[in-house]
C-alpha cells in the first residue's frame, strides 16, 4: 500500500544528509574542504584562451587512430582564420605548418589555402577545443628551433631523408 501524502510529508531527512546541507556545498565523490578547491585547481590547469573560439565535428570513428573534422572553424578575436575546412591526420605520418609570421598563401596543385595563426591552431588544437578523441596523445612545445641557415623547407627534406635512411 503506498503511503499516503500525510506520511510522506512528515518523513525526515536522514542526520548526514542533514549535517551535508548546512550551508557548504559537497562535490559528488569528494568531501566538502578537497572538492572545490580540486576542481579550482583543475580549471586553473586547463589552458583555454577565452579570445580563441573553435568549432568542428569529429567524423572519424571514435577509436581510430585517424582523425577527420569537418566544418573546422577558428577565430581568435574577431577574426575569421579557418572557416568551415576539413581536418585529416592520419596515425603513422608526421605534419608541420611552414610560413612566415602572420599570413601565409599555400600552393599545391589546384588547392590554394590562405593561413593565418599556426601557433594559434596548433594551440587549439592541443587544447582540445574541437572534438579529439581521448586516446589520442596531443603534446605541442612552446619552443623555437634552434637557428640554422636552412630554410624550414630544406630542414623538412633533410629530417625526411634521415629518417627514410
Amino acid at each position: 500500500m503506498a503511503p499516503s501524502t500525510k506520511e510522506k510529508k512528515e518523513k525526515k531527512p536522514s542526520k548526514s544528509a542533514t549535517k551535508n546541507a548546512k550551508g557548504k556545498a559537497i562535490a559528488i565523490g569528494a568531501t566538502a574542504s578537497t572538492g572545490v578547491e580540486n576542481v579550482a585547481e583543475e580549471l586553473r590547469k586547463l589552458v583555454i584562451d577565452p579570445n580563441r573560439s573553435a568549432a568542428g565535428v569529429l567524423t572519424s570513428q571514435k577509436d581510430s587512430r585517424d582523425i577527420k573534422v569537418e566544418g573546422f572553424s577558428l577565430m581568435y578575436y574577431s577574426q575569421i582564420l579557418v572557416t568551415d575546412s576539413t581536418l585529416e591526420f592520419n596515425y603513422g605520418r608526421r605534419y608541420g605548418l611552414l610560413g612566415p609570421n602572420g599570413c601565409e598563401i599555400y600552393e599545391h596543385e589546384k588547392l590554394i589555402w590562405t593561413f593565418k595563426g599556426k601557433s594559434t591552431f596548433l594551440k587549439c588544437l592541443a587544447a582540445r577545443e574541437v572534438p579529439i578523441p581521448d586516446h589520442i596523445d596531443i603534446y605541442l612545445l612552446n619552443e623555437e628551433y634552434p637557428p640554422t641557415e636552412m630554410t624550414a623547407l630544406e630542414a623538412v627534406i633533410e629530417f625526411a631523408e634521415k629518417e627514410i635512411k
